[in-house]
């Protein structure tokens, strides 16, 4: 609470532009949502923007040459997850944005990497996707 008032007390007598991005305004302070003069609401990412983040990472890690990977399965299970993610709605979370896909990539490479110590290469599957998801909407609920 204490570093919020001096944020209030600073914004207060700021003049300039400020930009402040959050995915969980839905817990924002009464006092901060009083000064804020603009909020711009940005909709859930369609399947053919999810689609297109995920194939740049599968392209991203298959051009590492250090990880092999079945790039049709993996985007399956990612299609697959966004329609579960589309019905169930708060069930297991909203759509995964950007930021989330990108994390979710690099725990999945990690499981991998764990699994497969002593390989020359990393083997990346869906599995490794199905158990990110399953832990990550685990803590979402927990939240």
């Amino acid at each position: 609470m204490f570093k919020l008032a001096i944020f209030l007390r600073v914004l207060e007598y700021y003049e300039g532009i400020l930009f402040l991005t959050s995915n969980r305004v839905g817990v924002f302070d009464e006092a901060l949502k009083s000064r804020l003069h603009m909020a711009l609401y940005y909709p859930p990412l369609e399947w053919k923007y999810t689609k297109r983040i995920w194939e740049t990472h599968l392209n991203k890690l298959r051009a590492s040459g250090l990880i092999d990977l079945d790039h049709r399965d993996i985007l399956d299970y990612a299609e697959d997850f966004f329609e579960e993610q589309q019905r169930s709605g708060s069930t297991i979370g909203p759509v995964w944005n950007e930021r989330q896909i990108r994390n979710a990539f690099k725990s999945a490479v990690a499981l991998a990497g764990f699994r497969h110590q002593g390989a020359n290469k990393i083997l990346l599957l869906r599995d490794h996707f199905e158990k990110v998801s399953r832990v990550s909407n685990q803590f979402n609920h927990y939240l």
